[in-house]
């Protein structure tokens, strides 16, 4: 999978978590703040700093703030950023 197509699972999923999550607002809230810059970082997919924002910023946020059970939803895809981050 490319970097680009698992930003794009991360949104699908993100947002399938906010739909299925609609009456607690909490995780909503956790999901959106998790996804609202990602569409930022697609338009302006080259700039690195963005990618490292997200990495040690928006993921480790969400992490802080999502329910427990849901902690765990996009580690594979998580794995296979890292390894990105490791190529670079």
């Amino acid at each position: 999978m490319t970097r680009y197509e698992i930003y794009l699972e991360i949104i699908y999923r993100g947002l399938l978590d906010i739909r299925a999550a609609c009456d607690d607002r909490e995780q909503c809230f956790a999901q959106s703040d998790h996804l609202h810059n990602m569409p930022a970082l697609l338009r302006d997919f080259d700039n690195e700093e963005l990618h490292e924002f997200y990495w040690t910023a928006m993921r480790p946020s969400y992490l802080n703030s999502c329910k427990p059970e849901r902690r765990h939803m996009f580690d594979e895809l998580w794995a296979e950023l890292e390894a990105f981050r490791a190529k670079s």
